[in-house]
């Protein structure tokens, strides 16, 4: 969405962390033109949404990106298979599901806008609590669904040191209070 990619910018042109910042974690080939385009010398890292599945879509975002994500969706077995000196693994954390532009929160009759950003939870068909996070703004409003449970590798450290992903990154994105609320 145009909107927040021109509030970014001009945020980060009319402040001075820009110096502080050593690159941009991107989801889309549209976020990684915004940052080549307007802040070419920074670094961009691939996140959980640009996919590099298997050797040959690694070495394609590895043309555009310093690093990459090591998808959530790839086993033990799979990931030995790429190439992870550029690649971060998740040890912990919450993975986003979806996003979505249908405002939960409106669609239930909840507009949040004027409050700024909100939590809630859906129960999917097994009764599993999902949480959501609206981002409601004045210009753009969009949900982001998370799983059920975090996922946490913390007993796994000898596979974790023998896949040798070059980092490893810890997700804290929601409040542990958030996910105790009822659904």
């Amino acid at each position: 969405r145009d909107v927040m990619f021109e509030d970014l910018k001009n945020l980060l042109r009319d402040t001075n962390v820009l110096d502080k910042i050593k690159g941009f974690y991107v989801n889309q080939i549209d976020s990684f033109a915004f940052i080549k385009k307007n802040f070419p010398k920074m670094n961009v890292w691939g996140d959980i949404n640009l996919y590099a599945m298997n050797v040959l879509s690694v070495a394609e975002v590895g043309k555009l990106v310093n690093g990459y994500t090591i998808p959530v969706e790839l086993n033990k077995d799979e990931i030995r298979h790429m190439p992870c000196e550029n690649g971060e693994l998740i040890i912990y954390g919450r993975y986003p599901l979806m996003n979505t532009a249908n405002c939960v929160f409106l669609t239930h009759g909840d507009c949040r806008k004027a409050g700024g950003n909100a939590f809630t939870m859906l129960k999917d068909r097994m009764g599993e609590r999902l949480p959501v996070k609206g981002y409601c703004g004045e210009k753009i409003c969009y949900n982001t669904v998370y799983n059920s449970v975090p996922t946490s590798l913390h007993r796994n450290a000898s596979v974790i040191s023998s896949l040798e992903p070059h980092a490893l990154q810890i997700r804290m994105r929601l409040s542990d209070s958030f996910f105790r609320g009822k659904c």
